[in-house]
């Protein structure tokens, strides 16, 4: 803005110049143009300052190519134009006190709705928060400018893990299978304290299973089967000490392989109907945070909350907390040994320790 403003008012001196000098009306006729134009655009920019909107979505993320891209709206509802739209994105990593900040300038014409799109490259997860700030409609040579009236709008986005893990299967934590009264709906299973369903009796079946008293009543063979139990709720630990040295990529890849694991962890135990609660050590609060998982919306929710987190220099500080307060709790705990200092953990009976390093991993 100061820079029009210079370049605005040394072209009027240089014109007053030539006229003053040249005697000539063809410079004071330039000087009455320049001023009109700036005059009547200054007008319509303070009647459409009152009416213009910006506001902030997020749009479909390629994956693939690992980017993301947010559109930003602006909408001007007066019946006058708005010569210029000028303000600032700011895009923010929500673990990084760095911000990116874009200056966008569009016009938009009476009743106008326009959309930019600012694409952003997303090589590791992240919680990304975009905002448009400074929003002002100025005249078309950006010399007089107003705020706009209408409040701006904030969004952010969620770029998954681009680490999708290794295809495996995971131990189930022994204290987990203990004796429950919860039972699934949609899977059978061996617990014969409880029947699942009654059918027809098929070649192959059980005949300890045959349900003898309807037998006799339908006169045909019927068969019993029996429950699955749900099991304990159990806990998934997300270590956030990941960041003791290294460059910011370092700790951005670590983060990535930890939370893609879980990811992968997080679904098969969703598949298997087995309730969590993914917990991690928050650096900024001091304190052990749980997040209860019981559908695929959660594991988001975790993640989000996870990325929110500036990570912790300490070695190990998830799995010393959590050993000190639990009292044998079922636990998967996930970390990277790749990191100084982390040594890791010995794997107890309710403990499984699930290496995300990629020189080596623990099962």
């Amino acid at each position: 803005m100061l820079k029009n403003r210079v370049i605005y008012l040394l072209v009027l001196l240089g014109l007053l110049l030539f006229y003053l000098y040249c005697s000539s009306y063809v410079p004071f006729a330039a000087i009455c143009l320049l001023l009109g134009f700036t005059a009547v655009g200054a007008v319509c920019a303070c009647i459409a300052s009152r009416s213009v909107e910006v506001t902030v979505k997020t749009s479909p993320a390629d994956l693939e190519k690992r980017e993301v891209e947010f559109c930003v709206c602006v909408e001007n509802k007066s019946a006058i134009p708005a010569p210029v739209v000028l303000f600032d994105a700011f895009f923010r990593d929500a673990a990084e006190s760095g911000v990116i900040r874009r200056r966008i300038r569009v016009s938009a014409a009476s009743f106008e709705k326009k959309e930019v799109f600012l694409p952003l490259s997303a090589p590791y997860a992240a919680f990304v928060e975009a905002e448009a700030k400074r929003i002002r409609v100025c005249d078309a040579f950006g010399v007089i400018s107003f705020p706009a009236k209408k409040r701006s709008s904030s969004s952010g986005i969620l770029i998954t893990p681009a680490y999708t893990g290794d295809a495996r299967e995971y131990r189930i934590c022994s204290s987990v299978v203990a004796d429950t009264d919860r039972y699934s709906d949609v899977r059978r299973g061996d617990d014969r304290s409880q029947v699942f369903e009654v059918r027809e009796y098929r070649d192959g079946d059980d005949v300890r299973n045959v349900h003898w008293r309807l037998s006799s009543k339908l006169d045909s063979l019927m068969v019993k089967e029996f429950s699955f139990p749900i099991e304990e709720r159990c806990a998934v630990l997300l270590e956030t000490s990941l960041a003791p040295d290294g460059s910011i990529h370092q700790v951005k890849e670590r983060a990535d392989r930890v939370l893609g694991t879980f990811v992968c962890l997080a679904s098969s135990l969703l598949e298997a109907e087995q309730l969590f609660d993914v917990r991690f050590y928050s650096p900024s609060g001091r304190q052990m945070l749980s997040f209860p998982v019981a559908e695929y919306g959660d594991i988001a929710a975790a993640l989000k909350a996870f990325l929110s987190e500036k990570l912790s220099e300490e070695p190990l500080y998830t799995f010393h907390t959590f050993i000190s307060e639990s009292s044998g709790e079922a636990a998967y705990y996930l970390f990277d040994s790749s990191v100084p200092g982390s040594d890791p953990p010995s794997s107890r009976e309710e403990l499984v320790v699930i290496d995300c390093a990629p020189a080596e991993t623990t099962v």
